[in-house]
Protein backbone atom coordinates (compact mmCIF):
# COMPACT_ATOMS: atom_id res chain seq x y z
CA UNK A 1 0.00 0.00 0.00
CA UNK A 2 1.07 3.40 -1.01
CA UNK A 3 2.84 5.22 2.16
CA UNK A 4 2.63 9.27 1.77
CA UNK A 5 4.80 10.78 3.91
CA UNK A 6 2.86 14.37 3.55
CA UNK A 7 0.60 16.75 1.54
CA UNK A 8 3.62 18.23 0.17
CA UNK A 9 1.65 21.03 -2.19
CA UNK A 10 -1.44 22.89 -3.29
CA UNK A 11 -0.97 24.10 -6.81
CA UNK A 12 -3.31 27.23 -7.91
CA UNK A 13 -3.12 28.71 -11.19
CA UNK A 14 -2.76 32.36 -11.25
CA UNK A 15 -3.30 35.00 -14.30
CA UNK A 16 -0.06 37.02 -12.36
CA UNK A 17 2.23 35.09 -10.01
CA UNK A 18 3.85 38.54 -9.18
CA UNK A 19 0.78 39.86 -7.82
CA UNK A 20 -0.51 36.89 -6.58
CA UNK A 21 3.12 36.04 -4.40
CA UNK A 22 2.87 39.91 -3.21
CA UNK A 23 -1.08 38.74 -2.19
CA UNK A 24 0.36 35.55 -0.13
CA UNK A 25 3.43 37.58 1.32
CA UNK A 26 1.06 40.78 2.66
CA UNK A 27 -1.28 38.25 3.78
CA UNK A 28 0.30 35.53 5.27
CA UNK A 29 4.09 36.52 5.52
CA UNK A 30 4.61 33.42 2.77
CA UNK A 31 7.74 33.56 0.37
CA UNK A 32 8.26 31.93 -2.80
CA UNK A 33 11.29 31.09 -4.67
CA UNK A 34 10.75 31.05 -8.37
CA UNK A 35 12.28 27.94 -10.65
CA UNK A 36 14.88 29.28 -12.51
CA UNK A 37 14.07 26.95 -15.74
CA UNK A 38 17.02 27.72 -17.63
CA UNK A 39 19.51 26.69 -14.50
CA UNK A 40 17.67 23.34 -13.57
CA UNK A 41 19.27 20.33 -15.03
CA UNK A 42 17.63 18.05 -15.83
CA UNK A 43 13.96 18.88 -17.08
CA UNK A 44 12.04 16.52 -18.56
CA UNK A 45 7.84 15.68 -18.80
CA UNK A 46 6.66 12.94 -20.59
CA UNK A 47 3.55 13.19 -21.21
CA UNK A 48 0.84 10.79 -21.08
CA UNK A 49 2.84 7.87 -20.06
CA UNK A 50 5.43 6.41 -18.53
CA UNK A 51 8.75 7.94 -18.66
CA UNK A 52 10.72 4.78 -19.96
CA UNK A 53 8.36 4.94 -22.85
CA UNK A 54 6.84 7.81 -24.20
CA UNK A 55 3.63 6.92 -25.61
CA UNK A 56 2.81 7.18 -29.18
CA UNK A 57 1.38 10.84 -29.22
CA UNK A 58 3.49 11.59 -26.34
CA UNK A 59 6.19 14.25 -25.66
CA UNK A 60 9.79 14.19 -24.06
CA UNK A 61 9.52 17.91 -23.83
CA UNK A 62 10.76 21.10 -21.62
CA UNK A 63 8.05 22.54 -19.40
CA UNK A 64 5.87 24.64 -21.41
CA UNK A 65 7.15 27.92 -22.32
CA UNK A 66 5.10 30.73 -21.37
CA UNK A 67 4.81 29.03 -17.50
CA UNK A 68 6.29 30.53 -14.24
CA UNK A 69 6.44 28.40 -11.67
CA UNK A 70 6.94 30.05 -7.36
CA UNK A 71 7.13 27.59 -4.63
CA UNK A 72 6.97 28.36 -1.13
CA UNK A 73 8.17 26.00 2.10
CA UNK A 74 4.30 26.80 3.18
CA UNK A 75 3.53 24.11 0.71
CA UNK A 76 2.04 26.63 -1.90
CA UNK A 77 2.92 26.43 -5.46
CA UNK A 78 1.58 29.13 -7.88
CA UNK A 79 1.77 28.46 -11.63
CA UNK A 80 1.33 31.65 -14.43
CA UNK A 81 0.74 30.81 -17.96
CA UNK A 82 -1.58 27.39 -17.31
CA UNK A 83 -4.82 29.46 -16.91
CA UNK A 84 -7.20 29.06 -20.00
CA UNK A 85 -7.96 32.39 -20.92
CA UNK A 86 -10.97 34.27 -19.30
CA UNK A 87 -10.26 31.43 -16.41
CA UNK A 88 -10.58 32.42 -13.17
CA UNK A 89 -7.46 31.23 -10.65
CA UNK A 90 -7.95 27.97 -9.19
CA UNK A 91 -6.57 25.25 -7.13
CA UNK A 92 -5.29 22.70 -10.08
CA UNK A 93 -3.55 20.33 -8.06
CA UNK A 94 -2.61 18.39 -4.48
CA UNK A 95 1.11 17.47 -4.47
CA UNK A 96 1.94 14.03 -1.94
CA UNK A 97 4.86 13.30 -1.43
CA UNK A 98 5.75 9.48 -1.29
CA UNK A 99 8.11 6.90 0.08
CA UNK A 100 8.33 4.78 -2.78
CA UNK A 101 8.33 7.03 -6.34
CA UNK A 102 8.02 4.01 -8.47
CA UNK A 103 5.71 1.63 -5.74
CA UNK A 104 3.36 4.35 -5.83
CA UNK A 105 3.41 4.93 -9.48
CA UNK A 106 3.03 0.76 -10.17
CA UNK A 107 0.05 0.96 -7.52
CA UNK A 108 -1.91 3.66 -9.36
CA UNK A 109 -1.40 2.15 -12.93
CA UNK A 110 -2.47 -1.41 -11.18
CA UNK A 111 -5.79 0.63 -10.05
CA UNK A 112 -6.32 1.76 -13.30
CA UNK A 113 -5.56 5.47 -12.73
CA UNK A 114 -3.95 7.20 -16.09
CA UNK A 115 -0.39 9.10 -15.99
CA UNK A 116 -0.77 12.39 -16.74
CA UNK A 117 2.66 13.24 -17.17
CA UNK A 118 6.01 11.89 -15.44
CA UNK A 119 8.55 14.72 -14.78
CA UNK A 120 12.03 15.79 -13.38
CA UNK A 121 13.04 18.49 -12.27
CA UNK A 122 16.75 18.61 -10.93
CA UNK A 123 16.23 15.71 -8.48
CA UNK A 124 12.70 15.86 -7.71
CA UNK A 125 10.66 13.63 -9.26
CA UNK A 126 6.71 14.10 -10.13
CA UNK A 127 3.89 12.08 -11.20
CA UNK A 128 0.86 13.58 -12.37
CA UNK A 129 -2.83 11.97 -12.46
CA UNK A 130 -6.78 13.52 -12.43
CA UNK A 131 -7.93 10.46 -10.73
CA UNK A 132 -11.64 11.95 -10.62
CA UNK A 133 -11.71 12.64 -14.51
CA UNK A 134 -11.77 15.72 -16.30
CA UNK A 135 -14.00 17.95 -13.59
CA UNK A 136 -11.14 17.12 -10.66
CA UNK A 137 -8.00 18.46 -9.14
CA UNK A 138 -4.90 16.75 -10.36
CA UNK A 139 -3.41 15.06 -7.99
CA UNK A 140 0.74 14.56 -8.11
CA UNK A 141 2.96 11.89 -6.47
CA UNK A 142 6.42 13.15 -5.52
CA UNK A 143 9.66 12.42 -4.65
CA UNK A 144 12.81 14.18 -3.68
CA UNK A 145 15.50 14.27 -1.48
CA UNK A 146 16.05 17.10 0.26
CA UNK A 147 14.04 18.74 3.27
CA UNK A 148 13.11 21.76 0.97
CA UNK A 149 11.65 20.87 -2.48
CA UNK A 150 13.30 23.32 -3.96
CA UNK A 151 16.66 22.49 -2.95
CA UNK A 152 16.37 19.28 -4.79
CA UNK A 153 14.81 21.53 -8.32
CA UNK A 154 18.23 23.63 -8.64
CA UNK A 155 20.57 20.18 -7.43
CA UNK A 156 21.88 18.68 -10.46
CA UNK A 157 20.22 15.43 -11.59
Amino acid sequence: MMQTEKLDRVVIYVKDIEKSKALFSDLLGIEFDEIPFPDVDPVRMVLGGDASQPPAGGADTGPPGNWRVAISRAGLELIEGALEPGAKPYVACYHFKVQDYEGAKAEMAAKGIPLNSDITLGRLREAIYQPEGEDGPLMGLVSYPDEYVMDSIKSKG
